[in-house]
């Protein structure tokens, strides 16, 4: 592939077991998905399906349970697993940056929110500790923290859940990072707060020109934030497209269901569509389609054969029979 055309991040035929009792158990299963330079991918998906793990493996910050059993991830052409964690502890804070889903359990208890800040800047940029403080207010500025330089002193169980959250964001893209991993930034925040977050992180990513993972399972952040989006379902990637196209033109039947059971605003008194059954345990995938014992389309082929993604065209993917009339299509046609 061109060089000028290749992905800016590329994420391959991604595997990532952990270890147990009973055995290795797969978690992510054969998952890719590619992002240029300023695009914005949502990664979607129910609680489980192995999001935040995919976002750890992305930063090499996998529990030491858990290995990258299969696949590559690039950016900008560089290959992140064959890296020594010498090399990576370069990259990590400085090229990329990561929004943690809990900053209460994140952020470093002991230490205060000025020095967890200014840590990043005088490592990957070499700023003195006068520089690094003054950049350190600059930031809690840039998030909108008042009283930024008051903040400095005080330690993360002295701020409010959507203080704590600014912070983060402030420590990921201290080293104005090109690639953000936000995941589930809005979990722990009510309502009100998760607008401004979001509104924030918006400001941010068109401001910086960076690109964003951003992991959720809430489908108006979705909406708000991405311009693409690959859908998750028991570790693997079962949908990837354009924003417009997945909520407009659905193809694989989880995608559909997801968008289903949103509510209408302008038929508030719809009932919502559920989806039968739950999602099945590691231990108990069944043997082919994983959404089949769920899905309303299912035939007794997809009880057999475990699609991969396939092109359904306008950009998207879907891994599923149904676009084809159940026949596997040939990748060479």
């Amino acid at each position: 592939m061109d060089e000028i055309m290749a992905p800016f991040l590329d994420v391959r035929d991604l595997s990532i077991a952990f270890s147990s009792r009973a055995g290795d158990l797969s978690i992510v299963e054969r998952s890719s998905f590619q992002l240029a330079k300023g695009e914005v991918l949502g990664l979607v998906g129910e609680s489980g399906c192995g999001k935040s793990v995919t976002a750890l493996s992305l930063m090499r910050l996998l529990p030491q349970t858990a290995r990258v059993s299969n696949g590559s991830i690039r950016l900008g052409g560089t290959d992140l697993l064959s890296m020594s964690e010498r090399a990576f502890n370069r990259i990590r804070g400085r090229r990329i940056g990561m929004i943690f889903q809990e900053p209460m359990s994140s952020l470093n208890p002991v230490q205060t929110v000025g020095w967890q800040i200014m840590e990043p800047l005088r490592v990957h940029l070499g700023l003195s500790r006068a520089q690094a403080r003054e950049r350190a207010i600059e930031l809690l500025e840039r998030v909108r923290v008042p009283a930024a330089a008051s903040r400095l002193a005080a330690y993360p169980h002295e701020l409010s859940g959507g203080l704590r959250q600014r912070v983060m964001i402030a420590i990921a893209i201290s080293c104005e990072p090109e690639l953000l991993i936000a995941d589930e930034p809005t979990t722990a925040l009510d309502v009100t707060i998760q607008a401004q977050m979001i509104d924030l992180l918006v400001e941010l990513q068109k401001s910086s020109g960076m690109s964003v993972v951003i992991i959720t399972h809430d489908l108006g952040v979705v909406a708000d934030f991405a311009n693409k989006v690959a859908v998750m379902y028991t570790g693997r990637i079962v949908e990837t497209g354009p924003v417009g196209a997945f909520f407009d033109r659905p193809v694989h039947p989880y995608t559909q269901a997801l968008i289903a059971s949103l509510p209408d605003p302008e038929n508030p008194d719809r009932k919502l569509s559920t989806i039968e059954g739950t999602v099945p345990r590691p231990l108990l995938l069944p043997p082919g389609c994983r959404f089949a014992p769920r899905c309303g389309f299912r035939r007794p082929v997809c009880e057999t054969i475990l699609p991969d993604l396939w092109d359904v065209g306008s950009d998207q993917a879907a891994a599923c029979l149904k676009p084809f009339d159940y026949e596997i299509p040939d990748p060479h046609d």
